[in-house]
């Protein structure tokens, strides 16, 4: 985990917690990657996220799915949306 975050003054540089996000809300860091896939579905636009829902569902064995699934959705939700 990186302790010292730098600071950066560009447009396209993001900075996530995910390790700490995934270590506070579940225990472990092992599902960081799936929350940084909602983050990065959200960013990018290369597909919607209705698509990747049911990939999981589809995919990922039942015993993982409702976690998977709520892991990538709080990734999803950590890009801060304008309010209408």
């Amino acid at each position: 985990m990186v302790k010292n975050i730098p600071i950066f003054n560009f447009k396209n540089v993001y900075n996530f917690p995910f390790t700490k996000l995934m270590k506070k809300e579940l225990g472990t860091v092992l599902a960081a990657d799936i929350c940084f896939s909602g983050t990065l579905i959200d960013l990018s636009k290369i597909t919607e996220i209705n698509n990747i829902r049911e990939v999981i569902l589809n995919k990922v064995p039942i015993e993982s799915r409702a976690l998977n699934l709520r892991v990538f959705e709080l990734g999803f939700s950590l890009i801060k949306k304008p309010s209408n």
